[in-house]
């Protein structure tokens, strides 16, 4: 889990340091739900 943190943070970075003309748009920021976070616990892959 703490990649995926550090690739969002750098992620973040590069999007407010170098979309000053707006090219890149995500969207608005969405909160996972824990949920999803359960079914990675029991040591299942993601395909």
């Amino acid at each position: 889990m703490s990649i995926v943190n550090r690739f969002a943070s750098l992620l973040e970075f590069v999007v407010e340091t170098y979309n000053d003309d707006g090219v890149i748009d995500l969207g608005a920021p969405t909160t996972v739900p824990a949920v999803a976070d359960a079914g990675l616990a029991s040591g299942e892959l993601l395909h």
